[in-house]
């Protein structure tokens, strides 16, 4: 009886977690739609927000906790010391997919191969 209690409390606990890190994503940043010429890349910020070791900073990595981050062409591309935006979202989302896919977890488009059309869909 304390174990499925405990379990239930457990499951409600990361369906809050998943559900207050989406409510705080605005309105028009649930699903960004990023054109490429290698198509256009679908980011839905619903299914990374709440993920075990996934907060806004992971991805907004000078966001200090107040307000909103900053969108990632802030500063990738506009700042000489900062990485060109292309480099630097190959890194962090290919990178973060590839460092999950290789602990074994089973996740997104990206899973374990490196295949552009997986996120660049055209048409």
């Amino acid at each position: 009886m304390a174990r499925r209690i405990l379990i239930a409390a457990l499951a409600a606990a990361i369906v809050g977690a998943f559900a207050l890190a989406a409510a705080q994503i605005p309105e028009d940043k649930q699903v960004l739609k990023l054109e490429t010429k290698m198509g256009t890349v679908t980011f839905e910020h619903a299914k990374h927000a709440g993920f075990e070791g996934v907060e806004c900073q992971t991805c907004h990595h000078t966001f200090k906790g107040e307000g909103l981050p900053q969108a990632c062409g802030e500063c990738h591309g506009k700042k000489d010391d900062a990485p060109k935006l292309q480099k630097a979202v190959h890194a962090r989302c290919w990178g973060c997919h590839q460092e999950k896919a290789d602990a074994g977890a089973k996740h997104g488009p990206l899973k374990g191969a490196k295949n552009c059309k997986k996120c660049h869909v055209k048409g």
